[in-house]
């Protein structure tokens, strides 16, 4: 209990779907924050208050320099975990067999 993970997304479909699945697994034993990388207030408290951030990989140049500029306000430094893709190759391999781009 009392754990917070931040998770910080360009697209808000994957950030309410983040909330939803966390939500409907863990309930209230895990708290979760939210945020898009182009809302800065939001951003900087997701970072003072989750020990773990989760991030797409458009997100992670602000959020090192969110970081940056901020270093002094942080009681402690998150841990920033970034998903590189949304998609495995082998998914959209299956994708464009799907729409025939190959054969």
């Amino acid at each position: 209990t009392g754990s917070c993970v931040g998770i910080v997304s360009i697209s808000p479909g994957i950030l309410r779907a983040a909330e939803v699945i966390s939500h409907s697994m863990r309930g209230n034993e895990l708290l979760l924050m939210t945020a898009n990388p182009d809302v800065g207030s939001r951003l900087i408290a997701l970072l003072r208050a989750a020990s773990h951030v989760i991030c797409d990989s458009p997100s992670l140049p602000v959020i090192e320099h969110t970081l940056r500029q901020n270093r002094t306000q942080l009681m402690r430094m998150p841990q920033i975990h970034c998903a590189q893709k949304y998609l495995s190759d082998s998914t959209i391999e299956e994708l464009r067999k799907e729409i025939g781009l190959l054969e």
